[in-house]
């Protein structure tokens, strides 16, 4: 989406579909400078689904994702490393932002909306959306761009429980390695 800035918004990937039972979406936000030079301050990623009911649309925010200043990670821009925010892109420029929407439950939080399943979602008509956001320091908080992509999903629950299993047991083997490290070294020190 192109806003007043001339900047420009598009993911160049996106989990789609999305893993019903995973508790993140990923997505690559691709940001260009297509006019004017622009210093991004943030970038906000936002997982929804939305519904119809008595002809009034509805949505339920499942989980958001914030990058500022004080809240982004380090990354090698230009060969530097450095804070991924803010950013400066020169006029017709582009860059790219990684947005981790986590610790989401979705399927609890569908429960408020009488959904379980995979399959009861595209029964009950609830669709599924990422948006992003970026605020742009130019625009004195008067227009930021966003862009918002469909989001289909997909039934995982077979692969999810498989590795919720294999996670418990690589925490158990952990466990017990740890426990033996313990007792050695306790041995040692006793003698």
């Amino acid at each position: 989406m192109v806003g007043s800035t001339g900047v420009v918004l598009d993911y160049i990937y996106v989990e789609n579909p999305f893993p019903f039972y995973d508790p993140m979406i990923k997505a690559t936000l691709r940001a260009k400078a297509e006019k004017d030079g622009v210093t991004i301050l943030s970038v906000t990623g936002t997982f929804y689904a939305k519904r119809i009911v008595e002809d009034k649309e509805e949505e339920l925010v499942l989980g958001v994702h914030h990058a500022d200043a004080d809240n982004c990670y380090n990354e090698t821009i230009n060969g530097v490393r450095q804070r991924q925010l803010p950013r400066t892109i020169v006029a017709g420029g582009e860059t790219n932002f990684g947005l981790f929407v986590k610790d989401m439950e979705v399927a609890k939080a569908l429960e408020a909306w009488g959904v379980s399943s995979p399959d009861e979602v595209e029964e009950k008509g609830i669709t599924f959306f990422l948006k992003a956001e970026v605020d742009v320091k130019e625009t004195l908080d008067l227009f930021d761009p966003s862009y918002t992509e469909e989001i289909s999903v997909r039934d995982n629950y077979d692969e999810r429980q498989k590795w919720l299993a294999e996670e418990k047991e690589y925490e158990e083997q952990a466990r017990k390695e740890r426990e033996l490290e313990d007792l050695l070294e306790q041995q040692e020190s006793e003698e």
